[in-house]
């Protein structure tokens, strides 16, 4: 009868491995006759109709089974996600004990603790970690099983337990549109439409767990298409330490995609072919590529198993040689420094060509607007207990101008000026910027400080 609900739909197909640790820890401890097994379908059918595209059949079935016939563990389950799922919160509770303390709270419902603990980090390996049950998957496994719609996400958890389809900001069928059948044109209207702070990110996550479905004859569309837009999109993605902006998780994309070329000479084309189009924008967006590789012969020294994008010596040589001329067209347009990756551009061009670059570099600071462009370039966000900001860190640029002669341009420029010709972005930068100086670290100011000695600069009163 499962099968027969299952064939209704074009799903994908069932993981063999899986099914046998589901059926094991999540099905025969609680069916017991027929009309368990009726009732279980019945279930199923109802949420297999609504969920098949976002969530793996075989956790369906398993929950359908919890819900019929273990509801108070089920009921635990839907009530304790931060206990399950990887998240924020999740990172900062105590792990002491927890493994007796979970037994208590399974016998006090009265549920069979042992059963519950196996059922449970069978489908969560956060809480089968936690509770000591199995042995914890890396994070290539679990992108492996994001891209199967495990529920391994708070957003899929969402899904499942609230039937909330609003959680699932892109279908997956999208998804799968993009990596394997839509063209050019289509590609960059899906990018666009998507383009917001929400849906960008949750495509981009989606996107690289189902990469390596990829048609092999789509991957060099794929990755043209990620560098003509990457520089464009919204958003960031956060994690439990790190955030991520959708330009990185892009690359991110961009590096998976390199890998599954077959051969260094495609992957050396493709590279080659960004560096040499004429584009600035195409150039800053493969300068992070271009840093990776860099990075990669720092450290491996050759060692093919190092490096994350396996280019011969010759090869990067080509790249950097074809990298500097590109760069140095620029070194006459000062407008460069206007790009939003100007800090990767830069720090690869005086790598490859320092003379050039510092040349630039102290020609460029001469003009007061490009000195604020600059503090906006080198300004980076953290994050912390007081919320988040942006700082600058002066003492890679000290060869180039002093922190204090960058204050005492930015205190003295217009204000109204400033306010007109630098983006909403770039004027928290310059506020955080004027805020922190001379202050210690720990007492950096946020984006809300920042936001309001803005609000004195509109209003003249910031004296």
């Amino acid at each position: 009868k499962l099968d027969e609900i299952i064939n209704t739909k074009n799903g994908p197909e069932i993981d063999r491995k899986y099914w046998g640790l589901i059926f094991e820890n999540c099905i025969k401890p609680f069916v017991k006759t027929l009309r368990d097994v009726s009732r279980i379908v019945n279930v199923f059918q109802f949420r297999y109709g609504i969920l098949w595209e976002e969530i793996c059949v075989e956790e369906i079935i398993a929950l359908s089974v919890l819900d019929v016939l273990e509801p108070n563990l089920y009921k635990w389950i839907s009530m304790n996600k931060d206990s399950v799922c990887e998240s924020r919160i999740h990172a900062l509770m105590s792990n002491n004990n927890i493994r007796d303390k979970y037994i208590l709270e399974f016998k006090e419902l009265g549920i069979d603790s042992k059963i519950a603990l196996k059922a449970i980090s069978t489908i969560f390996p956060v809480f089968a970690k936690d509770v000591g049950e199995y042995v914890y998957i890396d994070y290539s496994e679990k992108e492996k099983k994001q891209g199967q719609m495990r529920l391994l996400q708070s957003e899929r958890f969402n899904t499942f337990f609230l039937f909330d389809l609003k959680q699932v900001k892109v279908p997956r069928r999208i998804i799968l549109d993009f990596i394997n059948n839509y063209n050019m044109e289509e590609i960059d209207e899906t990018l666009i439409s998507l383009n917001d702070e929400i849906k960008m990110p949750f495509f981009l996550r989606e996107l690289r767990t189902l990469l390596s479905e990829s048609n092999y004859d789509r991957i060099e569309l794929l990755i043209s298409s990620l560098y003509r837009n990457k520089l464009k999109l919204v958003g960031k993605n956060n994690m439990i330490v790190f955030s991520f902006s959708s330009s990185e998780m892009a690359e991110y994309c961009i590096i998976d995609l390199l890998k599954l070329l077959k051969t260094d000479k495609e992957r050396e084309l493709i590279i080659k072919e960004q560096i040499c189009s004429g584009d600035l924008n195409l150039l800053a967006s493969v300068s992070m590529t271009m840093a990776t590789i860099n990075n990669d012969y720092i450290d491996s020294n050759e060692n093919t198993n190092n490096k994350k994008i396996d280019l011969s010596q010759e090869q990067y040589e080509t790249l950097k040689s074809e990298y500097v001329k590109a760069i140095n067209m620029y070194i006459k347009n000062d407008s460069i420094i206007n790009n939003k990756e100007f800090h990767t551009m830069f720090y690869l061009w005086k790598i490859f060509d320092k003379r050039n670059a510092d040349e630039f570099m102290k020609n460029c600071l001469k003009n007061k607007e490009n000195c604020l462009r600059f503090i906006c370039r080198r300004s980076g966000i953290w994050t912390g207990t007081n919320g988040y900001g942006w700082s600058y860190n002066i003492i890679k640029d000290e060869n180039y101008i002093s922190y204090e002669e960058l204050y005492d341009i930015v205190i003295s420029y217009d204000k109204q000026k400033l306010l007109k010709n630098f983006t909403e972005l770039e004027q928290i930068q310059l506020a955080s910027f004027v805020l922190n100086y001379k202050r210690i670290e720990m007492e950096h100011a946020n984006i809300d400080e920042a936001k309001e000695l803005i609000v004195k600069w509109k209003n003249g009163t910031d004296d």
